[in-house]
């Protein structure tokens, strides 16, 4: 399915500061690194053609080390996805145990030794979103403590993103 989505990739267009757009330029560049391909961004595009360039023809490490600290934490919400993932990047599957204890509150235990590691998590918050976001607020916080070096979350369903706030009575 990952592979698949993006091996018909052909061209890539950022029209103005958008965090998801960044991201998935991010993960693009991976991909094309894994996949031995070059990106190439707009140059009419004058806000980030020059940058995102300059940043895709930088000269990347050996493959063997590129990965070499980071590993990649799931949830209980999107484990496939996660394992998909990091087998597409040849990057080590963290293991998290993950409990419940008796009146329903999340128990989380890092296995692995992460101290200094980037670590990828990936949690979606699908129903149910109040339990899954829970636990990915845990597992954050018990990779602070193990003293992960960088800790990003990958959400692919953010539940709260389209609640309407906002009641008008009359």
């Amino acid at each position: 399915m990952f592979t698949k989505l993006f091996s018909s990739f052909r061209q890539f267009n950022i029209f103005r500061n958008n965090a998801k757009q960044l991201m998935l330029v991010g993960l693009l560049s991976t991909i094309c690194y894994r996949q031995r391909l070059s990106l190439q961004v707009n140059p009419n595009i004058k806000q980030y053609g020059d940058k995102l360039n300059r940043a895709f023809k930088r000269t990347l490490q050996p493959e063997d080390d590129f990965y070499k600290n980071t590993i990649i934490l799931s949830g209980t919400s999107n484990k496939e996805l996660a394992e998909e993932i990091a087998e597409y990047l040849n990057i080590k599957l963290g293991s998290v145990k993950i409990g419940r204890f008796a009146d329903g509150e999340c128990q989380i235990q890092v296995l692995d030794n992460i101290r200094g590691k980037d670590v990828f998590i990936i949690q979606s918050t699908s129903p149910p979103v109040n339990d899954n976001l829970m636990e990915l607020l845990l597992l954050v916080s018990a990779l602070r403590r193990a003293s992960a070096r960088k800790i990003i979350v990958v959400v692919p369903y953010y539940g709260y993103a389209r609640q309407v706030i906002i009641y008008m009575y009359l």
